[in-house]
């Protein structure tokens, strides 16, 4: 008679090798510091626990490595700031030019069209979005290249 127990030879056996946990434990980042450089890290991370209102320096570690990414969007917040000044710029600068030449304004269809374009531009300034503004910002300067050529 054949003896279905047999084990087979070679290959991974049925149960072996490490079991999947079900609740996975937590990771540890060790790195090595000086006595004075243990301290002074200790006494900067309970300060930022304090003023932060946290429970332990695991987590103001935590917050000083994701104020980094605060600072980024801040950039990013900055540079959309930056764009609607500089398109708010151009803009009053091209409305000024078309109220400049006055008889040519009252007479050019198509010179109080570009006024009344720049103006809905102006006043929905607000609500583009970067990409939005930079067309703007470029219509402005092409309108800005025209108007000084005539």
């Amino acid at each position: 008679m054949i003896d279905m127990n047999i084990k087979k030879h070679g290959g991974l056996r049925e149960g072996a090798g490490r079991k999947k946990i079900k609740n996975p434990r937590n990771k540890t980042f060790t790195f090595t510091l000086t006595e004075e450089e243990r301290d002074k890290s200790n006494k900067s991370l309970d300060e930022i626990r304090k003023k932060n209102k946290l429970k332990s320096r695991t987590e103001a570690l935590l917050y000083i490595l994701n104020s980094g990414r605060k600072d980024k969007e801040m950039n990013k917040n900055y540079e959309t700031t930056l764009k609607h000044e500089v398109a708010r710029e151009y803009g009053w600068e091209i409305m000024a030019m078309l109220r400049r030449r006055e008889e040519e304004f009252s007479q050019n269809p198509l010179l109080n069209i570009m006024y009344k374009k720049i103006g809905d531009g102006l006043k929905s300034l607000s609500d583009m979005d970067i990409e939005k503004l930079e067309e703007f910002i470029t219509k402005c300067r092409f309108a800005k290249e025209m108007l000084s050529e005539i």
